[in-house]
């Protein structure tokens, strides 16, 4: 023995005649079938030991894992049972028919990898979205043939109920104009008939050409079916030129329909085809049902012959309300000639014409000596009077003011158009002194223009 062993873990091993302190390495295990070193050769990098039963040996081999050794794959099935171009085509990531793929390295557009369209649960594949797959219940849509609508056609924004083509219950915007397209068969005047309109004519002989569309006779334009746009740059006659249309002439002489004396333009549609704004007046052949007849063309040249009969003054739906706001009975009317709003009555008689009684926001209570108007026409105060800032007194308007205090002292004013500022020149009446003791008094104000007219009621 050359030295004893000094560290955990060494042995004795014999080498030339000695045994010396050492560690045991991978080359003292031997084979028990040939009696050799049983790992022939030491390993590189990359490099495994794999164990051979027949010869009781270790071998240093490339890392890698043969097909035989994966038993199964879920879908794939077992790599064991494939050939090497089956083994090839997923690495490629090819996947196969049977198993939900397209049996091609690519796949089309539009395509989307899901489970059957119908029927029930399946193996999913690659397929065109279908209808069924659409969000019906949540968002109010539903799909059917010709695209994706609601109740047979309609569309509906907060109703699952629309009764229109487009049924809007709440607050619509739009950033651009809203218009009417024009009704199929409708016979429209205007200086040429294109975009699939028909030319059905033109204005009758010894029409002045001065008075038509833009130095040339009108002809007389049928609308396609389903509806038409006004062509790009045609010319119309009309009551007045709408937003982004050019104005081109004056109609020489006036055309007048029944009880209107409306003198009309000639007025150019812009560069793309567009619809006619709501509320717009324009001279037709005839009016479609829709649509306001405001009479036949009773003077000027525009009471020419338009196609066997007078032209007529037909006026686009929408901006009047008047189907939106008229109730079964009658009740609620925005009139679509005049304007007026009638309530209780079909017939308004002015701007506003109520059958019934009206009622105001109740009176508004005021603690301070600011008196604004803009929350209430009606006001009060429990305190005596004093040196009071009327806010908000608007031209053309009437306001009540009741001083409650029951000290007999003097009311003075200072009136404002808006809140502190544009002041306006008070008007009291010449008997206006103090306040009677223990009584009320009552204020009432008339705007009219910068001047404010008081006058009072005391003792009350």
């Amino acid at each position: 023995v050359s030295a004893a062993p000094t560290l955990n873990g060494q042995v004795l091993r014999y080498a030339s005649g000695s045994l010396v302190p050492s560690f045991v390495s991978m080359l003292d295990l031997r084979s028990n079938v040939t009696g050799s070193q049983a790992l022939s050769a030491s390993c590189g990098s990359n490099k495994t030991l794999t164990f051979n039963s027949a010869t009781d040996s270790l071998l240093c081999e490339n890392i890698s894992i043969t097909k035989s050794q994966i038993s199964d794959l879920g879908t794939f099935g077992s790599l064991a049972a494939k050939s090497s171009v089956d083994l090839t085509a997923d690495v490629n990531g090819v996947l196969p028919i049977a198993n939900g793929g397209t049996g091609s390295n690519s796949v089309g557009q539009n395509l989307v990898f899901a489970g059957p369209s119908s029927g029930g649960a399946g193996a999913p594949s690659f397929r065109t979205i279908a209808a069924a797959d659409l969000p019906a219940s949540a968002t109010y849509w539903s799909a059917a043939t010709g695209g994706i609508n609601y109740a047979s056609g309609n569309i509906g924004i907060g109703t699952t109920t629309p009764n229109a083509a487009l049924d809007v219950v709440g607050n619509m915007t739009a950033s651009g104009n809203v218009g009417a397209s024009v009704p199929a068969g409708s016979v429209v005047l205007m200086s040429s008939c294109a975009g699939g309109w028909t030319d059905v004519g033109t204005l009758a002989v010894g029409v002045p050409a001065a008075a038509t569309c833009n130095g040339t006779s009108c002809h007389m334009c049928q609308a396609p079916a389903p509806s038409a746009l006004i062509p790009s740059s045609s010319v119309l006659l009309m009551e007045s030129c709408p937003k982004n249309w050019i104005y081109i002439s004056t109609v020489s002489g006036a055309a007048t329909a029944a009880g209107l004396n409306i003198p009309y333009s000639s007025c150019q549609s812009p560069a793309s085809a567009t619809s006619l704004p709501l509320g717009s007046k324009l001279i037709m052949a005839s009016c479609p049902s829709q649509w306001s007849d405001l009479g036949q063309t009773t003077s000027g040249p525009l009471s020419a012959n338009c196609g066997g009969s007078a032209c007529r003054v037909c006026e686009v739906p929408g901006s009047t309300l008047a189907a939106q706001w008229q109730t079964s009975s009658g009740t609620l009317l925005l009139q679509p000639t005049s304007g007026n709003v009638g309530i209780g009555t079909s017939s308004p008689r002015a701007a506003l014409d109520v059958n019934g009684a009206i009622v105001g926001k109740s009176a508004v209570s005021n603690a301070s000596a600011t008196i604004d108007f803009a929350s209430g026409n009606m006001q009060y105060t429990t305190s005596d009077c004093g040196a009071f800032d009327l806010w908000n007194l608007k031209d053309g308007g009437t306001y009540m003011f009741a001083v409650q205090g029951t000290n007999a002292t003097t009311c003075s004013f200072t009136a404002y158009l808006a809140s502190g500022t544009s002041a306006l020149t008070v008007h009291l009446p010449p008997d206006h002194g103090q306040t009677i003791s223990g009584k009320h008094t009552i204020y009432s104000f008339a705007v009219i223009g910068s001047h404010v007219y008081v006058a009072w009621t005391p003792g009350m």
